[in-house]
């Protein structure tokens, strides 16, 4: 929205001057703009100070809330993304629905790194904030898009030219074979259109903006909703592509992410430039990035595998045991919607106030965080307890099904007040420049502690063992984070004391 307010003529000119240190002050970014653009575009849209510590001070409470609603309505979009694709390609039968589910492992290891480089982004750019350094600001932020231009430059290559054998060894049969290299031939040169909207989103985040991050996954899933019937069935003028269409549509969706998202990071915000740019401070940045995006990579690599080794263990138990653990899982997540959420609101407010050294703020962010998470979790645990008979049978109609459904349900949500704790612990850990202990504990929750303890249910009680088994591990971790927290704030302040 066009904002209008009174502009002195020439305060270009002599703001750059007096801040040329600067390079996303208007003027000095973009010194190939001609002088009467930068006044239309100062009278029309002044660019917001996104470059200023604003998560510093106030009420952390406020910062919180005001984080963490637009996070809820952003991750939500990303869900209802995956489930409307998921919903019109199951029209299309058995075969196009298992060759889809066959491009799962590769769509997660490729949203796993997006969503890393994201973390990384809003981690380190936040820290630059909180510090007040707005040169090493602009910096950051075109070295953090340049190092995600290159990822996808990698992944693309790798994955487009080793399709067949890829998928032939996750064991796609000729069957299925020909409808998943369809897919993926259109969706793995949209990788750029995923890869980039996250690292903008990210570089928004930093700054305390989650609105239009969400405001722009909400845009993608509207378009991505509106075009998967039209491609894939062939309705009106456009042709039936099956599959092929919803990559098409995926592609489209994300390219429209896309290009807001460069609009607002590159143009509106002033964030890139390439003034001052080198070699060398641009490999010490990627290495920075790094630190902090490729453990958080590896985090997110982890709870797939972790679900893969769960559904492996469940299915010892029969096909009704599988069903009603894919319906739970999915139920879960909507129940954790606000601990997501509220985790992912704590890394900016976390990073901005680490650059700025104010401990006390980042330990008051985490007692809230902690009361809301133990709050939640119970009185979730008790809504769901009673409802579960009747969520399940919205999920199936077989009574099996239904009371394993149930089971999950009065089992598993046990231990999300606890498991929130850890949520934000580990978005505590990722702004403050650990993220290999974050990932540390993801790992030792998911692929580790899961599968020993659900291995060990599931021989002693069955299906029941292997729902209390997970309960018991997010309990476990939950609690030690919550041990470990007050002594990590105590030691992040020595760290942040001046000398």
């Amino acid at each position: 929205m066009l904002r209008l307010k009174p502009v002195v003529l020439g305060s270009a000119h002599k703001h750059a001057s007096s801040e040329s240190k600067c390079d996303g002050l208007p003027g000095v970014c973009y010194d190939w703009q001609r002088s009467a653009d930068r006044l239309v575009t100062e009278l029309l849209d002044p660019p917001n100070a996104s470059q200023t510590p604003t998560l510093t001070t106030g009420s952390v409470g406020r910062h919180l809330v005001a984080l963490s609603v637009p996070m809820l309505l952003g991750i939500a979009s990303i869900m209802i993304f995956n489930l409307v694709d998921t919903w019109f390609i199951s029209k299309l039968g058995t075969e196009a629905l298992a060759a889809i589910s066959f491009t799962f492992p590769v769509v997660f290891v490729v949203g796993g790194i997006a969503v890393g480089m994201g973390i990384g982004a809003t981690a380190l750019i936040a820290e630059a904030i909180g510090t007040g350094d707005r040169t090493r600001v602009c910096r950051l932020s075109t070295d953090a898009m340049l190092l995600g231009l290159l990822v996808v430059a990698a992944a693309t290559a790798l994955i487009y030219f080793n399709i067949d054998p890829i998928f032939r060894a996750l064991g796609a049969g000729p069957e299925v074979l020909p409808t998943i290299v369809d897919y993926m031939e259109v969706w793995t040169l949209g990788v750029i259109c995923l890869v980039v909207p996250m690292v903008g989103n990210g570089l928004l985040r930093a700054a305390g903006d989650v609105k239009r991050p969400a405001m722009i996954m909400t845009l993608a899933a509207l378009i991505n909703a509106g075009l998967d019937p039209l491609l894939i069935f062939g309705l009106g003028p456009f042709p039936a592509l099956g599959v092929r269409g919803a990559a098409i549509a995926t592609v489209f969706a994300r390219a429209a992410a896309m290009l807001a998202s460069l609009y607002l990071v590159g143009w509106r915000e002033r964030l890139l430039t390439w003034r001052g740019f080198s070699v060398k401070r641009c490999w010490a940045s990627w290495r920075a990035l790094l630190s902090v995006a490729g453990p958080s990579a590896l985090a997110q690599l982890a709870v797939p595998l972790g679900a893969a080794i769960i559904t492996r263990l469940i299915a010892r138990h029969g096909n009704a045991a599988v069903a009603a653990l894919g319906a739970g899982s999915r139920i879960e997540m909507v129940l954790l919607l606000p601990l997501l959420a509220m985790s992912s609101a704590m890394t900016p407010l976390v990073a901005q106030n680490f650059g700025a050294r104010r401990t006390d703020r980042i330990r008051q962010a985490l007692a809230l965080t902690s009361r809301f998470s133990l709050l939640l979790g119970a009185a979730g645990y008790l809504l769901i307890f009673f409802a579960a008979p009747f969520v399940a049978q919205w999920f199936s109609a077989d009574p099996t099904v239904i009371a394993l459904i149930s089971l999950f349900l009065r089992t598993t949500p046990f231990g999300y007040g606890l498991r929130g704790l850890g949520f934000m612990f580990i978005a505590t850990l990722n702004a403050t420049r650990a993220a290999k202990w974050a990932t540390l504990i993801v790992v030792i929750r998911t692929p580790l502690l899961i599968a020993a303890f659900a291995l060990i249910g599931g021989a002693l009680l069955g299906a029941h063992g292997v729902f209390f088994g997970l309960t018991l591990a997010d309990l476990l971790v939950g609690g030690v984070a919550a041990f470990a927290a007050k002594f990590y704030i105590d030691r992040l302040k020595q760290r942040t004391a001046p000398p």
